[in-house]
């Protein structure tokens, strides 16, 4: 099945006032179901996932698991959304009670992967704990190399190491967790 879609800063800015006969840059994409065998990349998702593929350098964009399947050492449930990048995992929104390591997260987070497979970013879509603070919804929390929180936003007062932290405050982490 071929479809075309339009990036998102083409749609920005046809929607902008005085760009009412702004033409919009195509990208030729077609999607398939994942068959048994099926390569992608050299990755084989699980039977019943529907791949986008892009036209142009047959490059894969986005899946949309069909079963439960495990990349890059991650766990992801069957309907998760991945992006991948150089056959990579590069990013997922989360299904209910997706966990990654001792987070669990609930269903609508974005997660974001660095280049090496580590974790880059969080943006969950509720309060979420993580490393015994419990961060606010909809606003980034950032990840150092070594898998520890560099920054997020308080969803709750708390202590953190001593001092008193009241909640919407942004914290940042020394890479020994010491804010």
């Amino acid at each position: 099945m071929k479809r075309l879609v339009a990036p998102a800063f083409a749609l920005a800015f046809a929607a902008c006032p005085g760009n009412a006969e702004a033409t919009r840059p195509l990208i030729s994409v077609h999607e398939v179901i994942v068959k048994p065998g099926d390569l992608y990349q050299g990755i084989q998702f699980p039977e019943g996932t529907r791949v986008t593929i892009y036209d142009a350098s047959g490059e894969v964009q986005y899946v949309f698991l069909g079963q439960d399947f495990r990349m890059g050492g991650q766990l992801l449930k069957r309907g998760t959304q991945l992006q991948i990048a150089n056959g990579k995992l590069g990013s997922y929104m989360t299904q209910e009670g997706q966990r990654i390591g001792p987070i669990v997260l609930n269903a609508g987070a974005q997660v974001i992967f660095n280049d090496d497979g580590s974790l880059n970013a969080i943006h969950p879509a509720a309060d979420t704990k993580i490393q015994g603070y419990l961060f606010a919804a909809y606003i980034w929390v950032q990840f150092q190399p070594n898998g520890n929180v560099a920054e997020g936003e308080l969803a709750e007062n708390t202590l953190g190491n001593g001092l008193p932290l009241k909640a919407h405050t942004k914290i940042l982490f020394y890479s020994n967790g010491k804010i």
